[in-house]
């Protein structure tokens, strides 16, 4: 079912984990317990690719775990806790393209951009574009003054078609919804 107030991609990974480990309240809050342990393993990533230490990225990383807000919402079944670590790997994905020398390897973290902007976009709507609100300044002040940073506003803009196979099914199904106009 297409339901026009909200994307599809929470309800998708509740179905498919109901359908792996069948219904329960575990495997309901299994997608957002899943969005923690990547939110967790995220932040050692990059805290360990920045700072270029594993004690502090582990430190990062149980810090994070040691939230009590965090635990709370890794433990729901909303839509929440994926989504903050699909937004934040999306900034990470950026980072990671504006810090890279290699034009390949750099086109390969703007397409993961794009692409979980995409899965973000999937499970919680406009407000996964928020991220070029971060973005887009980010290079225009880096463009400006480059000192060090290496951002391919042209490479970032040729690589943005790779969030369209991720939403265009979606959006193309909700605008053909009979209730869309009505939303």
């Amino acid at each position: 079912d297409i339901y026009v107030d909200k994307p599809p991609l929470h309800f998708w990974l509740i179905a498919g984990s109901y359908k792996i480990f069948g219904v329960n309240p575990f495997t309901a809050r299994l997608p957002s317990s899943l969005g923690a342990i990547g939110f967790v393993l995220l932040t050692f990533f990059f805290v360990q690719r920045r700072f270029g230490s594993t004690r502090l990225a582990f430190m990062a990383a149980v810090m994070l775990l040691s939230a009590y807000d965090f635990l709370w919402w890794a433990r729901r079944t909303r839509l929440d806790m994926m989504f903050a670590f699909l937004f934040s790997a999306s900034l990470v994905c950026f980072y990671c393209g504006s810090e890279e020398a290699v034009r390949k390897r750099k086109a390969l973290w703007y397409l993961a951009f794009w692409f979980v902007t995409g899965l973000a976009f999937m499970d919680k709507a406009f407000i996964a574009f928020a991220n070029l609100l971060v973005v887009i300044p980010y290079s225009i002040m880096a463009a400006r003054n480059p000192q060090g940073r290496r951002i391919s506003p042209g490479l970032f803009a040729a690589t943005s078609p790779c969030l369209l196979p991720v939403v265009l099914p979606w959006v193309l199904a909700l605008t053909n919804h009979p209730q869309f106009s009505a939303y």
